[in-house]
């Protein structure tokens, strides 16, 4: 129960949207800033929202994963969205990190690199990335940007990571047999 709750406190708290989120605004601000549009334009233009949704992605006895979806649209040309990955231990309820799942934070990142490197290789990708995304590449790894699931560890590209707005986000999925570098327990 002390679990579940610690879990069900952090979804249903400010969680991604505080001072230091992904959007890099609290509710609060984001409301200041609306308002203050509102008081320079005399009216209402665009719409001021910011949403997140939550998708379960794993859950069994070591790890309860989702992936995160979320979006801000404040008065600008296209609203904002961006995925992340949050996981947390099912026995005490702990958000884990990537230091928590790996087992040599050095390893994982090599080896992430190398199968991002790989990966971008292929037909698909062709003409969507940008011409120095190779260089960006090893910034992906880190704290939001991954979730498990019952296929592997997936890696995640925002829209201007690695290709424009265009072409949206990435979703890159290493199999567990091919994450080595992941704790056993965590390789399902």
């Amino acid at each position: 129960e002390e679990a579940a709750s610690a879990i069900n406190d952090y979804v249903r708290g400010d969680g991604l949207f505080d001072e230091n989120s992904l959007f890099g605004l609290s509710n609060e601000e984001a409301l200041r800033w609306a308002e203050s549009d509102y008081k320079a334009q005399g009216r209402w233009g665009a719409a001021y929202e910011l949403c997140i949704g939550y998708n379960l992605q794993r859950m069994d006895d070591e790890v309860i994963s989702f992936r995160v979806s979320a979006s801000s649209y404040m008065g600008t040309a296209h609203p904002n969205h961006i995925l992340a990955g949050i996981a947390f231990n099912t026995q005490t309820g702990k958000r884990l990190t990537l230091a928590d799942i790996v087992e040599d934070e050095e390893t994982a990142s090599e080896s992430v690199l190398q199968f991002l490197l790989t990966e971008t290789k292929k037909e698909e990708y062709a003409g969507t990335l940008y011409e120095d995304y190779e260089e960006r590449l090893i910034n992906l790894l880190r704290e939001d940007a991954w979730y498990l699931d019952e296929d592997g560890f997936h890696i995640i590209a925002n829209e201007y990571e690695i290709s424009c707005y265009a072409a949206g986000d990435f979703d890159f999925v290493i199999p567990y047999e091919q994450a080595h570098f992941l704790k056993e327990k965590y390789r399902k």
